[in-house]
């Protein structure tokens, strides 16, 4: 495809080029549903259709409450069929968090009473559209769906009219260190980010992706955009199990996965019968990599990628091949730029980045950019000589101690050494004296325990006094948002 922001324009192409050739497939409990090109694209149409005589389209806003399924898949490229924008609301959020979305995307857009969608809602909807469900619609025999000279009409007039810029999506962020932010996504930037990720990651026309991650955070949402874009397919996961994900390595010859750590290590300790170094590429991305994860990662032979991105950057801009040695130095994927503001003597600063990925705006504070036109991340990096990107800290996440900069990752890896600790998260608290202390909370793993005392002891003698955290407490768990990101916030707030 040549103009990568005309994704509907591809999936009609697809369409006509590999009609029954699975597009994606749905890994429910008791069995699969597998959507062919041609199926997604009058599925998605249909759908565009029934929402469009409901009042939703160009210039309208519309959100949903989806788990992972055919339903958001449907409805994500009902939204680009339709020209409204799509909210993705993460649906593991109480009912008053997500009330508190909405009227903020209402105050935001001027919009009274926004619909949110839910599965049944959806089911619907496709129902009164063509009178099937969407697992029913999916099955039924190449040459028989119901109005489909109508809904071939209408596709070819979306995409004849499709504009990338002119609506998207919105995604909240994950309110990791404080607010969540509505970020608006148009579909060019989406298309541009999916583009630049394939050009590294991708095999052209016949990888296939594994969806684990949540499509209402950018790293799952990526994974339809990318394999649309790449002429690729992909399998969904209603409910995660790393079993039966090993399993379908090799009966869907899966080449590529996106995973958090706790993912990537549910994979590894389940892996029994070796096929983890089947894949072409294991995306690791959505915090700071855990070194004993990537050590276990290594003896396995797993062909795993480190990587940087947010929701603001329509994920990834940079990655990196992780092999023995790797000291987290990763290349800007192609059209991406990014200068360190601001350094300090060991040449961490301030990161700044522009490329075709960044985001419009958000619905509901400020973007911060400099002058000239840079996203100011809010992460700290240094960038070395041959250009490589080291990023070590949200700006807000560093702690100043006795005016000594501290990075809270560097204390978590002394932590990670102690064999009784399964997971930590350091953060700094306020100081009267020093400013901030660190504070670190501690998960230990089942079984085991440990003393404060013998957690101070050990930090005392494996790095310098000031890092050392003046406060330690233990957790049964962390708590984490979707993609398995600490919540420093609620930790804080203890």
């Amino acid at each position: 495809i040549k103009d990568v922001t005309a994704m509907i324009a591809q999936l009609a192409e697809l369409a006509h080029r590999k009609a029954g050739q699975m597009f994606f497939c749905v890994q429910k409990d008791a069995r699969s549903v597998t959507f062919s090109y041609r199926r997604t694209r009058f599925a998605a149409a249909a759908l565009a259709r029934q929402l469009a005589k409901h009042g939703y389209g160009r210039g309208t806003t519309l959100a949903c409450n989806l788990y992972n399924g055919a339903e958001v898949v449907i409805l994500s490229l009902a939204a680009a069929y339709g020209g409204f924008t799509l909210a993705l609301l993460n649906p593991r959020l109480s009912y008053e968090e997500r009330k508190l979305r909405i009227v903020e995307l209402e105050n935001a857009t001027g919009e009274a009473g926004i619909d949110v969608l839910e599965q049944p809602t959806v089911e619907r909807l496709m129902i009164d559209a063509t009178g099937y469900g969407l697992a029913d619609f999916a099955a039924l025999p190449e040459g028989s769906v119901p109005r489909a000279a109508e809904l071939e009409a209408f596709a070819r007039e979306c995409e004849q009219a499709w504009d990338g810029q002119e609506a998207g999506i919105v995604m909240f962020t994950s309110g990791s260190s404080g607010t969540p932010k509505a970020t608006l996504l148009p579909w060019s930037c989406i298309t541009g980010a999916a583009s630049a990720a394939n050009s590294v990651l991708a095999l052209e026309g016949c990888g296939v992706w594994q969806m684990v991650l949540p499509m209402c955070h950018i790293g799952g949402f990526q994974i339809m955009v990318r394999s649309l874009l790449s002429g690729g397919s992909f399998i969904v996961y209603e409910r995660y199990n790393a079993a039966r994900v090993l399993n379908d390595v090799l009966s869907f010859r899966v080449t590529h996965i996106s995973v958090v750590d706790k993912i990537l290590s549910d994979l590894l300790e389940n892996d029994r019968d070796k096929v983890i170094g089947q894949y072409a590429c294991i995306l690791l991305g959505g915090a700071a990599l855990n070194e004993k994860t990537l050590r276990m990662a290594l003896r396995a032979k797993a062909n795993l990628y480190a990587s940087y991105g947010m929701t603001e950057t329509s994920s990834l801009i940079a990655t990196a091949p992780v092999a023995r040695g790797f000291d987290g130095g990763m290349e800007l994927l192609p059209g991406y730029d990014a200068r360190v503001v601001s350094p300090d003597s060991d040449g961490i600063g301030q990161l700044h980045v522009s490329g075709p990925g960044i985001f419009e705006g958000y619905l509901n504070a400020r973007k911060a950019m400099s002058a000239d036109g840079y996203f100011v991340t809010g992460d700290r990096a240094s960038i070395d000589r041959e250009g490589l990107l080291r990023v070590y800290a949200r700006t807000e996440d560093l702690i100043i101690s006795g005016g000594e900069n501290i990075y809270p990752e560097e204390v978590i890896d002394v932590l990670l050494k102690m064999p009784e600790i399964a997971e930590a998260a350091v953060y700094g608290m306020p100081d009267p004296k020093w400013g901030e202390h660190v504070k670190a909370s501690i998960v230990c793993k089942p079984g085991r325990s440990l003393t404060v005392e013998q957690v101070q002891t050990f930090c005392r003698a494996n790095m310098p006094s000031f890092r050392m955290p003046r406060e330690v407490e233990f957790l049964p768990e962390l708590p984490k948002n979707a993609t398995g990101k600490v919540l420093i916030q609620a930790l804080k707030n203890r």
